[in-house]
């Protein structure tokens, strides 16, 4: 469960729980924990208790997105059942198309690309935060991997300070482009499944490679978030994040 470090979000859990006469869920503690600091003072100060109460409700339907890659971000259930997770959670044409993700062959290509990488392009110990950034390049989706020394779990700015980077850290994983590709005239929004897919790459090669990158990268513990370079970007829990 998400843990409320702020003085402003721990007012906005008291604010919404003092409306509901109720404590707050899990999945609704996750969306305050989840904020940045500047928004949490502000709906601290400003908002009412109904209105956060409202606002709560909405983030955490199950059929919206934000909630569903959270969820996943926040590897609070096995892989095998946040995948079923995601599959559900697509109607239709794109429903068959999840359920048909070569999801263990582009595990194989996420793993054999990253471990080479950090074989080759050793990280420096100062590294505090990898970013595995996504980006639509002409009709495909491309991945690759960045780390900075200064990270901030209350904004997203440290992404950009880039300290362990260079242009051959983008990955060719023809799976996600495929998967982009054939996401096009269905009901699905490409990017939404092409992000929640990445956070389960992510998580299954640090549940299956975790010993084998703490020792390559002699880092014990490192923060691992994943996100659309003009998105938000999603903390991912994985064996090597620090515990909060």
């Amino acid at each position: 469960m998400s843990k409320i470090n702020s003085p402003a979000k721990r007012m906005v859990v008291t604010k919404a729980e003092q409306h509901l006469k109720r404590r707050l869920t899990p999945e609704e503690v996750a969306v305050v924990a989840g904020w940045n600091e500047g928004p949490a003072k502000f709906f601290a100060e400003e908002w009412t208790g109904r209105r956060i109460a409202e606002h709560l409700a909405e983030r955490t339907k199950p059929d919206d997105p934000v909630v569903v890659l959270e969820s996943l971000a926040g590897a609070e259930d096995t892989i095998t059942r946040d995948r079923d997770k995601l599959i559900a959670f697509h109607k239709g044409g794109a429903r068959r198309v999840v359920r048909a993700f070569l999801f263990d062959a582009a595990v194989a290509s996420f793993s054999q690309w990253l471990l080479r990488l950090l074989k080759v392009h050793r990280l420096p110990a100062s590294i505090r935060a990898l970013n595995f950034g996504l980006f639509k390049q002409a009709a495909a989706c491309r991945l690759y991997a960045s780390g900075c020394v200064r990270y901030d779990r209350e904004s997203s700015d440290w992404a950009s300070e880039v300290d362990w980077w260079r242009e051959d850290h983008v990955a060719e994983l023809d799976e996600l482009s495929a998967l982009w590709a054939d996401l096009k005239g269905t009901e699905a929004v490409p990017w939404i499944t092409v992000q929640a897919m990445a956070i389960l790459l992510i998580r299954e090669f640090f549940e299956a490679h975790g010993d084998e990158f703490r020792k390559i990268t002699s880092l014990s513990t490192v923060n691992v978030a994943t996100g659309f370079d003009d998105g938000d970007l999603y903390e991912v829990r994985t064996s090597v994040s620090p515990k909060t």
